[in-house]
């Protein structure tokens, strides 16, 4: 499956990165997408993506979407359980938050960044 994915991102634009393997059986490959929008778009390259996949050995009769959420996004709750930012990031909006130029139209984000580091960094 791995193999697979790997050559499925191959072919793919680079939009599409957050689809992944879902399934491979009886020459059938269903990919999970985030949501329509992405299923809609990749639908145009399923004949490239066949085309190219079977050229790589892989016997691929049909290409499925099934819309899912991706394994590496982590569901946030209302309150924003669930969700990590390194610190990396944080210190990155807090620098931001700092640099950018306090204009009429700058002042709401500015205040939400530096609101979320205060948040971040308790």
């Amino acid at each position: 499956m791995a193999k697979l994915q790997r050559d499925c991102a191959e072919v793919l634009p680079t939009a599409f990165k957050s689809c992944e393997v879902f399934a491979f059986d009886g020459g059938e490959l269903t990919l999970a997408v985030p949501n329509t929008a992405v299923a809609a778009k990749l639908k145009q390259q399923v004949p490239k993506l066949q085309e190219t996949l079977n050229g790589k050995g892989w016997q691929i009769s049909n290409i499925r979407f099934r819309v899912q959420m991706p394994k590496g996004i982590a569901h946030v709750g209302p309150s924003g359980e669930g969700l990590k930012l390194p610190e990396t990031a944080v210190n990155s909006f807090d620098e931001l938050s700092q640099k950018l130029e306090p204009t009429a139209a700058n002042e709401p984000l500015i205040d939400a960044m530096r609101r979320l580091v205060a948040r971040r960094r308790g």
